[in-house]
């Protein structure tokens, strides 16, 4: 509804503009109307000095025609030239008065448009101060709702909790109705399955192999190879990358942890179910295998049939 409001008032701040850009065309367009006007006025004004000039000569040759006529000295022809002479500047006279009113009616009614399209002018720039206030507001008013809509939300945030990761949630630790305290009662635990971590220990007499072996897989920029198996199932296997190798050397087993990473995508490894691993250094290429049982020791070492 806000927004409404703000579009509707920058609509109508955009139609007082328009308004006002009318109202100037029309006060410039009286402008030119009334010079225009004035101009005529004055060649009106000239003409009807120069019929009245005429006229008032014309009637002084006709009354002095007339005053001639009565002794005789003149023709009946020349007194009716100048009977008409003065009859046409009479007429070109009333003609002239005639341009000259209807040129000052122009003038009258141009600077009375000239007149309204000002008071347009002003009505309409009134308008627009009136429509940019409401522009304004409106603004201050959709602010004002976005942020109590953003004050809405968070707080409707605060109704549910969202799991930090994607994985399986056992079971419910608390149940509506219990008591609670803020970062303080487990309500659930949720564990990752894929990819899931596989944790194992070696010992530390083969951690300094474990250590070059890490290094060379490292400036390969690779990872060592993990096989992973499960007690019920050994043929199955697995394969992950080494991904861990802890900084110290556990007292009280002589023994140093690590953890692979592993594909499990089927829910295949279960958290917390032992496994088998085997970590794989390096592959010896066309080797002889023998049982573990086959060698024997004799005075030259060790040596099989």
């Amino acid at each position: 509804s806000a927004e409404a409001d703000a579009r509707q008032a920058h609509a109508m701040s955009a139609t007082a503009k328009v308004r006002i850009e009318t109202a100037k065309s029309r006060v410039v367009q009286a402008e030119a109307t009334l010079v225009a006007g004035r101009a005529i006025a004055e060649e009106a004004k000239s003409s009807v000095v120069a019929a009245e000039a005429d006229a008032a000569r014309a009637t002084q040759d006709q009354q002095r025609y007339e005053d001639a006529n009565k002794g005789g000295a003149v023709s009946s022809l020349d007194l009716d030239r100048v009977r008409s002479d003065a009859r046409t500047a009479a007429a070109r006279l009333g003609a002239a008065r005639r341009r000259e009113a209807a040129t000052i009616a122009l003038i009258a009614e141009a600077e009375a448009g000239r007149r309204t399209a000002s008071a347009g002018v002003a009505e309409a720039e009134s308008q627009l101060v009136e429509a940019e206030a409401k522009a304004g507001a409106s603004e201050a008013a959709v602010l004002e709702a976005r942020a109590a809509l953003d004050t809405a939300t968070l707080e409707l945030g605060y109704a549910s909790i969202a799991s930090p990761i994607a994985g399986r949630a056992g079971r419910r630790l608390v149940d509506a109705g219990n008591v609670v305290a803020a970062n303080q009662t487990h309500l659930l635990t949720i564990q990752r399955l894929d990819p899931i971590q596989i944790e194992f220990t070696v010992t530390e007499n083969d951690l300094a192999l474990v250590q070059r072996h890490m290094a060379r897989a490292r400036d390969a920029k690779t990872a060592l190879e993990v096989e992973v198996r499960l007690a019920d199932d050994p043929a199955f296997v697995r394969k992950g990358e080494l991904t861990f190798l802890d900084g110290t050397v556990a007292e009280a087993t002589g023994t140093v942890a690590l953890r692979a990473k592993l594909a499990n995508a089927d829910d295949r490894f279960w958290p917390g179910r032992f496994v088998r691993v085997r970590l794989v250094l390096e592959t010896l290429r066309a080797a002889v295998l023998v049982p573990a049982s086959a060698p024997q020791t004799g005075p030259m070492g060790t040596f099989v049939y």
